[in-house]
């Protein structure tokens, strides 16, 4: 408890100069913060003047992206995905033909249905 009462001795003896050093500390903090809010604001408002001048949108490409926004996928998107999907999932399955003839030109491995048509059952 005795280095207690020396440290409070030592601070007691300092009191003044250290209050000085917070109060000259504290002035920068508060400047710098001044400044710094000052400069956000700039940077902001030059953000959004240069969204405006540059802004060339029509009323699709609006709506496209408030689709995109709520879906996340466009409609040139979606069909995009659809026809590779389909392409994916369909890639190693036989084709199949249906009519009265045999396909030309079929692959091999298609599947051709025989339809018969009138003519042929009488």
């Amino acid at each position: 408890m005795e280095w207690l009462k020396n440290l409070n001795l030592i601070l007691r003896d300092y009191e003044c100069i250290i209050a000085i050093i917070s109060i000259f500390i504290a002035i920068i903090g508060i400047i710098t913060g001044i400044i710094g809010a000052k400069q956000l604001s700039e940077v902001k408002k030059i953000r959004v003047n240069s969204k405006i001048k540059n802004s060339n949108i029509n009323n699709n490409q609006t709506a496209e992206s408030i689709q995109n926004t709520y879906t996340g996928v466009g409609v040139k998107d979606a069909e995009y995905i659809a026809s590779k999907l389909i392409d994916e999932k369909t890639k190693h399955k036989p084709n199949i033909y249906t009519g009265t003839k045999p396909p030309e030109n079929a692959e091999e491995g298609s599947i051709w249905i025989k339809i018969e048509s009138d003519d042929e059952e009488q």
